[in-house]
């Protein structure tokens, strides 16, 4: 459990550099969907690498053919997260954009918890679960205040 943990916080540390660099990226290139192209074309080429180095075995047309609607839409998501990152970070600020960005992950995974979408098992939103997320925009807010507003 410990493992995963780590795992998930050192990712979520590396994501936190992906926003800016985008955003860089897509100043430079003169568009964020330059930015976004180039920035799938490389995420592309890596998992193509890991896939080749590991040698999973593809998924069959049975396969393909069998899955439900919204296992298709996850590569659209990851769009939406890059171009949106590429534009709200100069607006909002690196810490401000990865706060919201966890304040409706998490919001949306109450959800998908309570009702056990997409095959997980069912666990009911709480009061106290409910307050975390009301914290986590606290905190969201407090974080964009400047020092003399404080």
């Amino acid at each position: 459990m410990w493992m995963w943990c780590a795992l998930v916080f050192v990712v979520g540390f590396v994501v936190a550099f992906q926003g800016p660099i985008n955003q860089n990226l897509g100043a430079r290139l003169g568009h964020p969907l330059w930015a976004a192209l180039v920035s799938f074309c490389v995420g592309t080429l890596t998992v193509a690498a890991v896939a080749l180095s590991q040698r999973p075995t593809p998924p069959g047309r049975a396969q393909l053919a069998g899955l439900p609607w919204w296992a298709w839409t996850g590569g659209a998501m990851g769009a939406c997260f890059v171009v949106t990152a590429i534009l709200a970070i100069p607006r909002v600020g690196a810490v401000g954009f990865s706060m919201l960005l966890v304040c409706g992950q998490t919001t949306a995974a109450l959800l998908v918890d309570h009702y056990g979408w997409f095959g997980l098992p069912s666990i009911r939103i709480t009061p106290v679960r409910g307050l975390g997320v009301a914290i986590m925009l606290l905190g969201f807010w407090l974080a964009q205040q400047t020092p003399s507003e404080v």
